[in-house]
């Protein structure tokens, strides 16, 4: 009986110590996104001033409120910048072309959120291949 105790503590342990660098991992990863998002500009025009060459990442898409180029926090997903992040790592530098179009959720059934409309924005990823 005390082995079978000393067993399940010693399994117990060890997936205490796996649950602490799981847990320890996604902060660095949370540190990683906000710092990597903190410097990334967004803008709604196709140019972003003192950038001449850019390489374009692609595209990109997120929630947000209702401008585009704010950094929010959004409870029921990814704001832009976090979305390219995602997406395409660090090497995200901008994002350009950025957009916002109110979705109306008792129209698409989006089963996870609680609000009735959400705002959806997207744009291109671009990462700056030149030096200001």
């Amino acid at each position: 009986m005390k082995r079978l105790a000393l067993l399940i503590l010693a399994i117990s342990m060890m997936a205490c110590g796996e649950a602490a660098k799981v847990e320890s991992a996604a902060q660095a990863r949370d540190a990683g996104m906000d710092t990597a998002t903190a410097k990334m500009i967004v803008t709604r025009s196709d140019t972003i001033p003192g950038h001449v060459q850019v390489v374009t990442l692609g595209k990109v898409q997120g929630r947000c409120g209702v401008n585009p180029e704010a950094n929010e926090v959004i409870p029921s997903g990814d704001n832009l910048r976090q979305a390219a992040y995602r997406k395409y790592g660090a090497q995200v530098d901008g994002i350009v072309n950025a957009s916002s179009v109110q979705i109306n959720n008792e129209i698409i059934k989006d089963p996870d959120s609680t609000s009735a409309s959400y705002t959806e924005c997207s744009g291109t990823a671009v990462h700056f291949s030149d030096s200001k």
